[in-house]
């Protein structure tokens, strides 16, 4: 019988862990609360299971305790911010079957809460945006002359802002409009912040993926930039680089790690550089496995392979030299392009040049692995429909008032 591992959501993020797993010959069992995850068509998977959201925390902890005879002490990889909110608060239960580097709430929440890390920033002297913490309309009023516009309403919460709206954040440039998209938060529930906008375009953002082994020693460390995002300037990396080594993304991102009490984790940091001023500005931190870690993967730096050596079998891999890559997310790209960009093809040649490069890899496309992306096309129609319909956070309308199953393939 092979090892088994458990990958715990199969979008973008955990198709890459499925493939890296697969083909290291492990037996994967994607788990996933979404029977349409485009991961779940993969070859590599050896099993499929269904499992309650994880949002419903009682109904996931009766699952995962139903499985655990059949999953006794396996590895789970979780690749989603519910997922890592899941089994951070359940950890004393789930702990007690199953193998996983998610670090227990009191340190998660430090980075899945926005607010709890800026707060953190500011204690140990890690430069982030001015951020005001409104905790009412009223409250919000009286700081009308202290913000300055244009200004970002960001969610506390990432993963729950974009299930409900579609967007990462919203941008205003009027109080009126500010207190517009702040009711709508409180209607919807959604606790926010205020921040400054830091001055910069896609390519002065700056990235660090790490991962702590049992040790508590790196057992990864890999540096991006990135080179589109969609929407640009503050939504969702669509293209980026490996670079050299970034010391100051460095030291500000141990820093942090070491304030939180951070331990055995995976840990991915994104900053941007100040166009104006040249400082490095902390913007989030995810605390699991990001979307865009094939990145890592096309750069040989193995991830999954290194935590399940690390969890499983006890071997710390030691920190290896990464290649250069480009990691591209063909589709959302290509339609954003198409779709959303104004320039459409006046800029053709600035637009292709991460397609020519000598050694790129994709989020979804794999010619030995063509089933997800086939899926992921099948949705193109749909997809390309509510991009044209809808405005970027910059206009300040939220991209839709409900749920909608395609953008989950879309942004996760």
């Amino acid at each position: 019988m092979k090892n088994k591992v458990i990958v715990l959501g199969c979008s973008s993020g955990g198709l890459a862990v499925i493939r890296a797993l697969g083909k290291r010959g492990l037996h994967v069992i994607a788990l996933s609360h979404d029977p349409h995850d485009i991961g779940l068509s993969s070859k590599y998977v050896g099993e499929v299971a269904i499992c309650p959201h994880p949002r419903n925390l009682d109904a996931f902890l009766e699952f995962m305790l139903e499985k655990a005879p059949l999953w006794s002490d396996l590895l789970i990889i979780e690749t989603g911010d519910y997922y890592a909110e899941a089994l951070s608060k359940l950890k004393p239960e789930l702990s007690k079957h199953y193998r996983f580097v998610t670090q227990s709430w009191d340190v998660l929440s430090l980075f899945l809460e926005k607010e709890n890390t800026y707060k953190l920033a500011v204690e140990c002297g890690v430069p982030c945006p001015k951020t005001y913490y409104p905790e009412s309309l009223e409250h919000l009023k009286t700081m009308q002359k202290e913000i300055s516009f244009p200004c970002i309403i960001k969610p506390t919460q990432s993963h729950a802002f974009v299930a409900r709206f579609k967007t990462k954040l919203f941008v205003v440039h009027t109080f009126d409009q500010l207190l517009k998209q702040y009711s709508r938060c409180l209607e919807a529930e959604l606790p926010v912040i205020l921040q400054e906008i830091v001055p910069g375009d896609d390519t002065t953002y700056e990235r660090v993926h790490i991962y702590l082994n049992s040790k508590g020693k790196p057992g990864v460390e890999v540096y991006h930039k990135t080179l589109r995002l969609s929407p640009p300037r503050y939504g969702v990396m669509r293209v980026g680089a490996t670079v050299e080594p970034l010391p100051e993304a460095r030291e500000l991102a141990y820093r942090l790690l070491e304030h939180a009490g951070y331990h055995t984790g995976v840990a991915c940091f994104q900053f941007k550089r100040n166009e104006r001023t040249g400082e490095l500005i902390l913007i989030e931190v995810n605390g699991r496995i990001p979307r865009s870690v094939q990145i890592d993967m096309g750069a040989e730096v193995d991830v999954p392979w290194i935590i399940y050596q690390d969890i499983v079998k006890d071997v710390q891999l030691p920190l290896e030299p990464y290649q250069e890559t480009t990691w591209i997310e063909l589709w959302p790209d290509i339609l954003n392009k198409l779709v959303k960009d104004e320039k459409k093809f006046s800029d053709i040649r600035e637009f292709i040049a991460p397609y020519l490069s000598s050694n790129k890899t994709f989020a979804i496309f794999s010619w030995s692995d063509l089933k997800p992306f086939l899926k992921q096309m099948s949705l193109l129609p749909k997809i390309a429909k509510r991009k044209m319909k809808v405005k970027s956070p910059s206009e300040t309308t939220p991209l839709t008032e409900q749920p909608n199953k395609i953008s989950r393939h879309e942004l996760a």
